[in-house]
């Protein structure tokens, strides 16, 4: 779901963002809930004669959640960073922030990391290192040091540090792409790798065109399993059916010990038919019915299926 956001300018060089979004979610496991995340970030631009482009971020998230069996609330600090450019290839994002390694689309999922996630598994969740991004062409590369997320510090009260070198390339335009390579290494840990693209072509007889995307990715080495863990998701889209209006579906599947995604738990596989309605650059509606298959022992699977209405706006 592409994320809506506004710009409400304060000054010259101070700026305010906000993107928000409004969840209800129904499943046969769980009782019906509903879930408010809005989101704020404060940009200040301070520009130096030798570092010109460099502006410090912070950023909050909220999430108010109501069910038939509880009700809680939770907020944190997402942003906390400086970036700067050293020239038009290079540019450094310092501190608290969000990284994401999504594939672009309808479904934007990842099999990875996605601090941008409008709709997180668990608690809200940052990355906090150093992101370095050296641009040049079609072509993009990215490089951080993650010392601690969130969730991992809740979870084990200690920061275990992870390393990601990622390589994109597509020209715009094209029919093909944007080709996405990820390689990702957890300390005294394991070493992962993930490859993503698309492809999108017109429709002959109907309008809109319609895209094929995929993520794959899979462990390296593993000697704790029987073998290294993989999971992968590929999705079918119509886009502009109706102008403003997409429509597709989503198969996915994750191993049992794949824990490194934040939009697909472990040990599972999903088909999901999603409808969106993008009605204003400000304001986008989405609806999904899911099909859920959690594998258990000797064949024992469990089944779960989901509603979910998703409203993202901004003002």
């Amino acid at each position: 779901m592409p994320t809506v956001q506004a710009e409400f300018w304060l000054n010259d060089s101070l700026y305010l963002k906000n993107n928000h979004n409004f969840h209800f979610t129904s499943t046969t496991e769980t009782s019906t809930s509903i879930r408010l995340l809005p989101e704020f970030s404060f940009i200040q631009q301070f520009p130096t004669a030798l570092l010109p482009n460099t502006q410090f971020t912070l950023g909050t998230q909220l999430e108010l959640q109501a069910s038939e069996s509880t009700n809680q609330s939770e907020g944190i600090i997402k942003e906390l960073n400086v970036t700067t450019s050293l020239n038009p290839y290079w540019s450094f994002t310092m501190g608290r922030q969000k990284i994401s390694h999504i594939q672009p689309g309808l479904f934007t999922n990842s099999l990875n990391k996605n601090d941008q996630s409008p709709d997180p598994l668990g608690d809200l969740n940052y990355s906090q290192g150093i992101l370095a991004t050296f641009r040049l062409g079609p072509v993009e590369q990215q490089l951080s040091y993650i010392q601690q997320t969130e969730d991992n510090y809740l979870i084990t009260n200690k920061n275990t540090a992870s390393y990601h070198y990622k390589i994109k390339t597509g020209i715009p335009g094209y029919k093909i792409g944007p080709l996405t390579l990820l390689i990702s290494h957890q300390e005294q840990g394991i070493t992962r790798g993930m490859i993503g693209s698309a492809l999108q072509l017109p429709m002959k007889f109907v309008p809109g065109s319609w895209q094929w995307s995929f993520q794959f990715a899979s462990e390296f080495n593993n000697s704790e399993a029987e073998r290294n863990q993989q999971a992968w998701q590929n999705s079918m889209v119509w886009l502009g059916f109706v102008p403003h209006h997409n429509i597709g579906i989503l198969f996915s599947h994750t191993d049992k010990q794949w824990i490194y995604s934040d939009d697909f738990n472990a040990n599972q596989s999903s088909t999901a038919i999603r409808y969106q309605w993008l009605a204003l650059q400000s304001f986008s509606v989405q609806a999904t019915a899911s099909s859920i298959t959690k594998k258990g022992t000797k064949n024992d699977n469990k089944n779960e299926e989901r509603m979910e209405v998703k409203v993202n706006f901004s003002f």
